[in-house]
């Protein structure tokens, strides 16, 4: 009873955190969509992350992946729905927040 306890107390964090990554960013753009790929993958789903440019917030989180790339710098990344597989995203969470880092 313990066992399943912790388990269904864990399960939450264990899901949210496989759609999280980190690593340097390679922007791209098609369909009115900024398309996001890390140098390293996440668990669940790939490298990349897309970006719809639809609100201030999320032009925001543009031009900080912007500065990352150029100034080389590392980036964490947490994503949300399901991965998407279709053109043009080829297996690639919606980027929903974010943070640059040494």
């Amino acid at each position: 009873m313990k066992k399943l306890l912790l388990l269904l107390l864990l399960l939450p964090n264990l899901v949210l955190a496989s759609k999280e990554t980190s690593g340097t960013v390679t922007l791209s753009g098609a369909n009115n969509t900024i398309l996001v790929d890390f140098s390293k993958p996440n668990s669940s789903c790939g490298s990349r992350y897309y970006l719809p440019l639809n609100s201030e917030y999320e032009k925001a989180l543009f031009s900080m992946l912007l500065a990352a790339q150029m100034s080389g710098k590392k980036v964490w990344a947490n994503g949300a729905g399901d991965c998407q597989t279709g053109y043009p995203y080829r297996n690639a969470y919606k980027l929903v927040n974010m943070k640059i880092y040494d």
